[in-house]
C-alpha cells in the first residue's frame, strides 16, 4: 500500500500527495561469521542440537525480538542455523555444518571457509575482488553508488558491512595475507633446518668452520610496512621479499606478472650471451 502525506494549501483545502518510500539497505549479516558462531556455540551448549522455539533462542542471546530476528537471519544466512515455521511459531535448530565446526571436526577448515561465502553479499564481493579486498572507501563506493539501484546501501552499513566482510575473511583464513603467511610458515620451518654441505662444499670452507651452518645467513623481516604486503622469496642459497601495495587491484598483478616474465626473459638472454661468450 502506498503511503499518502497530507499537505494543506492556502485556501485551506487539504490533498493527499505520495509519501517517498524510505530508502533501506537491503538485507545483510548483521555480525559476521566469529561472532555468529558465538551465537551458535550458546544453542549448542544450551539446548544441544534439538530444535527450539525462536522465541527461545531470543532469551539464551538475552536479546529483544527485534535483534534476535537479525542474528537469526545471519546465522541462517552462513547455513548455521535452520528456521521452520512463521513469525513466533519458528523453530530454530543448529546444521550439521555449525556442529561440526563447533565441535572441532576434521574438515572444520574447509566448513569455515564455505560459510564464509554464504551470504550473497559476502560472495558478490568476493566475486568482485578475490582474496585482495581494496581499500574501504573504494568497496564503500560500490555499495552504496555503483550497485543497482535498489540494492544500494546507506553508507552506515556498507561501512558497518565492510568490517563484518573484513573480519569473516581474515577469520575463515581467505585473505591473500593469511594464505601466504601459512606458506611462510611451513617453508620457514624448512628453512631453518640447515642443509648438509658436500664434501667439495665442505673442502673449500675454512678451518674452524661449522658444517652443520646454513648455506646462506640472508635475513629479512616478515613484518611488512603500514599500507604493504610482502610476497617472501625462498630461494635455494638467498632469501628475499617482494613488496606491493596492499589492496593492489588484479589487473596491477597482470601487470607485475608481465613485468617479472620480461625481466627472466632479459636475465636468460643476458647468460646465454655470455655462455656463447665463454665458449668462444
Amino acid at each position: 500500500m502506498t503511503k499518502t502525506r497530507h499537505v494543506e494549501e492556502a485556501n485551506g483545502a487539504t490533498v493527499s500527495t505520495p509519501k517517498k518510500p524510505k530508502h533501506r539497505s537491503p538485507n545483510y549479516p548483521v555480525v559476521g561469521l566469529e561472532k555468529a558462531l558465538e551465537r551458535a556455540q550458546i544453542l549448542l551448549t544450551q539446548a544441544g542440537t534439538q530444535a527450539i522455539p525462536v522465541t527461545l533462542a531470543h532469551k539464551l542471546w538475552d536479546y529483544k525480538e527485534g535483534l534476535g530476528d537479525q542474528n537469526v537471519a545471519a546465522l541462517k544466512s552462513f547455513g548455521l542455523l535452520e528456521v521452520t515455521g512463521e513469525r513466533d511459531k519458528r523453530t530454530v535448530r543448529l546444521t550439521e555444518d555449525a556442529v561440526r565446526i563447533l565441535r572441532n571436526a576434521p574438515d572444520r577448515d574447509r566448513l569455515i571457509e564455505q560459510a564464509a561465502l554464504r551470504p550473497a553479499i559476502y560472495k558478490e564481493l568476493w566475486d568482485k575482488y578475490g582474496q585482495m579486498l581494496p581499500a574501504d572507501t573504494v568497496v564503500e563506493n560500490y555499495l552504496v553508488w555503483e550497485r543497482p539501484e535498489g540494492k544500494r546501501f546507506l553508507p552506515s552499513s556498507a561501512s558497518a558491512l565492510i568490517a563484518d566482510y573484513r573480519a569473516t575473511i581474515a577469520y575463515a583464513k581467505l585473505s591473500v595475507s593469511d594464505k601466504i603467511r601459512e606458506t611462510i610458515d611451513g617453508m620457514l620451518e624448512e628453512a631453518a633446518m640447515p642443509e648438509p654441505m658436500t664434501r667439495s662444499e665442505q673442502a673449500r670452507q675454512p678451518q674452524g668452520f661449522s658444517s652443520g651452518a646454513a648455506r646462506s645467513n640472508t635475513s629479512w623481516s616478515e613484518v611488512a610496512p603500514a599500507g604493504y604486503e610482502h610476497f617472501p622469496l625462498l630461494l635455494r642459497d638467498h632469501k628475499g621479499i617482494l613488496r606491493v601495495p596492499s589492496g593492489m587491484p588484479k589487473k596491477e598483478f597482470e601487470l607485475l606478472k608481465k613485468q617479472i616474465a620480461s625481466t627472466l626473459n632479459m636475465i636468460e638472454a643476458t647468460y646465454a650471451t655470455d655462455d656463447n661468450e665463454g665458449e668462444e
